[in-house]
Protein backbone atom coordinates (compact mmCIF):
# COMPACT_ATOMS: atom_id res chain seq x y z
CA UNK A 1 0.00 0.00 0.00
CA UNK A 2 1.26 3.34 -1.21
CA UNK A 3 0.50 6.65 0.12
CA UNK A 4 1.38 9.44 -1.91
CA UNK A 5 0.50 13.14 -1.43
CA UNK A 6 1.14 16.19 -3.92
CA UNK A 7 4.29 17.94 -3.79
CA UNK A 8 4.09 21.56 -4.01
CA UNK A 9 7.90 23.33 -5.32
CA UNK A 10 8.84 27.17 -5.93
CA UNK A 11 7.89 27.68 -9.88
CA UNK A 12 9.66 30.84 -10.68
CA UNK A 13 9.90 32.63 -14.35
CA UNK A 14 13.36 33.37 -15.27
CA UNK A 15 14.75 35.88 -13.06
CA UNK A 16 13.64 39.87 -14.77
CA UNK A 17 16.49 41.76 -16.40
CA UNK A 18 18.91 43.64 -13.92
CA UNK A 19 16.87 47.19 -15.34
CA UNK A 20 13.72 45.80 -14.79
CA UNK A 21 14.34 44.26 -11.59
CA UNK A 22 15.87 47.94 -10.12
CA UNK A 23 13.22 49.89 -11.96
CA UNK A 24 10.29 47.72 -10.37
CA UNK A 25 11.87 47.30 -6.91
CA UNK A 26 10.72 49.67 -4.22
CA UNK A 27 13.79 49.36 -1.98
CA UNK A 28 17.41 48.33 -3.35
CA UNK A 29 20.02 47.74 -0.81
CA UNK A 30 22.76 45.69 0.76
CA UNK A 31 22.57 44.53 4.41
CA UNK A 32 23.59 41.85 6.78
CA UNK A 33 21.09 39.70 8.59
CA UNK A 34 20.56 40.73 12.23
CA UNK A 35 17.68 38.38 13.19
CA UNK A 36 14.86 36.08 11.96
CA UNK A 37 12.02 36.02 13.62
CA UNK A 38 8.77 33.93 12.19
CA UNK A 39 4.86 35.53 11.91
CA UNK A 40 1.89 34.33 10.77
CA UNK A 41 0.08 36.55 7.88
CA UNK A 42 -3.63 36.02 6.98
CA UNK A 43 -4.96 36.76 3.57
CA UNK A 44 -8.73 36.01 1.70
CA UNK A 45 -9.31 34.48 -0.94
CA UNK A 46 -12.34 34.00 -3.34
CA UNK A 47 -12.85 30.19 -3.94
CA UNK A 48 -14.70 27.10 -4.89
CA UNK A 49 -14.01 23.79 -3.63
CA UNK A 50 -14.53 19.99 -3.59
CA UNK A 51 -16.51 20.38 0.08
CA UNK A 52 -18.10 23.81 -1.11
CA UNK A 53 -19.08 24.22 -4.79
CA UNK A 54 -20.82 27.49 -4.49
CA UNK A 55 -18.31 30.84 -4.35
CA UNK A 56 -17.13 31.56 -0.56
CA UNK A 57 -14.65 33.77 0.85
CA UNK A 58 -11.92 31.58 2.43
CA UNK A 59 -9.01 32.78 5.06
CA UNK A 60 -5.24 31.28 4.79
CA UNK A 61 -2.43 31.79 6.75
CA UNK A 62 0.65 31.47 5.68
CA UNK A 63 4.01 31.32 7.86
CA UNK A 64 6.55 33.90 6.75
CA UNK A 65 10.15 34.69 7.94
CA UNK A 66 10.66 38.25 9.14
CA UNK A 67 14.11 38.69 8.75
CA UNK A 68 15.68 42.43 9.79
CA UNK A 69 18.89 43.45 8.22
CA UNK A 70 21.06 46.16 8.97
CA UNK A 71 21.52 48.63 5.83
CA UNK A 72 24.85 48.69 5.06
CA UNK A 73 24.20 50.79 1.06
CA UNK A 74 21.22 51.84 0.49
CA UNK A 75 21.14 52.01 -3.53
CA UNK A 76 17.31 52.62 -4.13
CA UNK A 77 14.42 53.96 -1.88
CA UNK A 78 13.78 56.11 0.91
CA UNK A 79 14.98 54.34 3.47
CA UNK A 80 15.25 56.07 7.23
CA UNK A 81 16.32 53.75 8.96
CA UNK A 82 19.51 52.15 9.13
CA UNK A 83 17.70 49.03 10.45
CA UNK A 84 14.95 47.00 7.67
CA UNK A 85 12.63 44.12 8.31
CA UNK A 86 11.98 42.07 4.85
CA UNK A 87 8.98 39.25 4.72
CA UNK A 88 9.52 36.40 2.62
CA UNK A 89 7.88 32.92 2.62
CA UNK A 90 8.42 30.26 5.81
CA UNK A 91 8.43 27.67 2.96
CA UNK A 92 11.24 27.57 0.26
CA UNK A 93 8.61 25.52 -1.74
CA UNK A 94 6.20 28.75 -1.70
CA UNK A 95 9.97 31.19 -2.82
CA UNK A 96 11.18 31.95 0.31
CA UNK A 97 14.70 32.96 0.53
CA UNK A 98 15.93 31.00 3.69
CA UNK A 99 18.53 33.83 4.90
CA UNK A 100 21.38 33.52 7.10
CA UNK A 101 22.39 35.54 10.33
CA UNK A 102 25.49 37.17 9.61
CA UNK A 103 25.57 36.69 5.50
CA UNK A 104 25.28 40.09 3.67
CA UNK A 105 22.99 39.81 0.91
CA UNK A 106 21.53 42.31 -2.08
CA UNK A 107 17.64 42.77 -1.64
CA UNK A 108 15.47 43.59 -4.06
CA UNK A 109 12.35 44.82 -1.99
CA UNK A 110 8.85 45.35 -2.66
CA UNK A 111 5.98 47.43 -1.03
CA UNK A 112 3.39 44.75 0.09
CA UNK A 113 0.46 45.25 2.76
CA UNK A 114 -0.56 42.44 4.88
CA UNK A 115 -2.82 41.53 8.16
CA UNK A 116 -0.66 40.69 10.77
CA UNK A 117 -1.83 38.01 12.96
CA UNK A 118 -1.02 39.17 16.31
CA UNK A 119 -0.76 36.39 19.42
CA UNK A 120 -0.98 33.71 17.16
CA UNK A 121 1.64 30.47 17.09
CA UNK A 122 4.09 30.53 14.01
CA UNK A 123 5.13 27.29 14.49
CA UNK A 124 1.53 25.42 14.90
CA UNK A 125 -0.14 28.18 12.73
CA UNK A 126 -2.61 28.79 15.13
CA UNK A 127 -4.33 31.90 16.03
CA UNK A 128 -5.05 32.42 19.34
CA UNK A 129 -7.08 35.32 20.01
CA UNK A 130 -7.73 36.44 16.25
CA UNK A 131 -6.62 39.87 16.26
CA UNK A 132 -5.04 41.31 13.12
CA UNK A 133 -2.86 44.17 11.87
CA UNK A 134 -3.04 46.35 8.82
CA UNK A 135 0.93 46.22 8.29
CA UNK A 136 2.68 47.93 5.19
CA UNK A 137 6.36 46.42 4.62
CA UNK A 138 8.70 45.00 2.37
CA UNK A 139 8.68 41.66 0.97
CA UNK A 140 11.26 39.87 -1.42
CA UNK A 141 11.66 36.16 -2.61
CA UNK A 142 13.29 33.33 -4.75
CA UNK A 143 11.77 34.96 -7.39
CA UNK A 144 13.69 38.15 -7.14
CA UNK A 145 16.69 39.06 -7.73
CA UNK A 146 17.65 39.41 -4.03
CA UNK A 147 21.36 37.28 -3.44
CA UNK A 148 24.27 36.55 -1.04
CA UNK A 149 26.21 37.19 -4.19
CA UNK A 150 26.36 40.91 -3.26
CA UNK A 151 29.82 41.71 -5.65
CA UNK A 152 28.35 40.14 -8.65
CA UNK A 153 25.05 41.83 -8.91
CA UNK A 154 26.59 45.16 -7.60
CA UNK A 155 29.00 45.12 -10.46
CA UNK A 156 26.07 44.17 -12.59
CA UNK A 157 23.99 47.34 -11.06
CA UNK A 158 27.26 49.20 -11.84
CA UNK A 159 27.89 48.12 -15.53
CA UNK A 160 24.03 48.94 -16.08
CA UNK A 161 24.43 52.63 -14.76
CA UNK A 162 21.73 52.08 -11.92
CA UNK A 163 24.22 52.71 -9.50
CA UNK A 164 27.53 55.03 -9.52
Amino acid sequence: MTISTGVFACDCQPYDSIMSAYHSANVVFEGKVINIDTAIVSDTINAISSTNSEPHIEVILEKYLMVKLSITRLFKGDQQNTIITIFTPAAGSACGIQFTPGISYLVYGYTWEFNLIDGGNANTMQNSDNKTSKVSGYSTSLCTRTTKETKNEIAELKRNKLIP
